[in-house]
C-alpha cells in the first residue's frame, strides 16, 4: 500500500474516534488532493471548514476551488480573506495559495512576497510543502527562498 493509502487509512481510523477534529480532515483533504482526487479533497476542506473557521483552511478550500476549475467558489474564498483582514490577522500566504489555486502565479507571487515581509509562520512550508508546486520553476520562488535561507540544494 503506498505512503496515501496508508495516511487516508489512517486519518479514516482516526476520524471515527473524533469525527470532528479539523487538522485530520485537512490532512485527508491534503492527501486526496496530491493523489488528483480532487472531489474528496473538496468535500474534506468543505467539511473541515464547518468545523474550524482558521484563515488556512479556509485558503486551502480556496486553493481546491481553483485547481477544480471553479475560479468564482475561489475568487468568493478571497472576498472571505480580504474581508476577515479588516478585523483579525490573515496571513498573506493564504491569498497566495488561493491564487496559486487559481494559476495566478504573479498575484501568487505578490502575496508570497507580502507574506515573507511579514514574517508569515507559513513562508518555511515553502520549502517541503507540495501546494506551491507550480510555482518551484520560477526563479522567483527561489528567491524567495534563498531571502528566508531556505534555498534548495542540487
Amino acid at each position: 500500500m503506498g505512503a496515501y493509502e496508508q495516511a487516508i487509512q489512517q486519518a479514516e481510523t482516526s476520524l471515527e474516534i473524533d469525527p470532528t477534529h479539523p487538522p485530520t480532515h485537512y490532512l485527508l483533504g491534503w492527501v486526496h488532493k496530491r493523489r488528483g482526487d480532487l472531489s474528496k479533497a473538496l468535500d474534506s476542506f468543505e467539511r473541515v471548514t464547518t468545523l474550524d473557521d482558521s484563515s488556512l483552511y479556509l485558503a486551502a478550500l480556496g486553493h481546491a476551488y481553483g485547481l477544480n476549475g471553479d475560479q468564482t467558489k475561489a475568487l468568493s474564498i478571497l472576498d472571505q480573506l480580504d474581508n476577515r483582514s479588516k478585523h483579525q490577522y490573515v496571513s498573506s500566504y493564504c491569498r497566495a495559495l488561493v491564487y496559486v489555486g487559481l494559476g495566478k502565479k504573479d498575484l501568487a507571487f505578490q502575496w508570497l512576497e507580502r507574506a515573507f515581509e511579514e514574517r508569515s509562520e507559513m513562508i518555511p512550508w515553502l520549502k517541503v510543502g507540495a501546494d506551491c508546486d507550480s510555482l518551484r520553476s520560477d526563479p522567483r520562488f527561489h528567491e524567495i527562498l534563498r531571502r528566508c535561507g531556505l534555498e534548495l540544494r542540487e
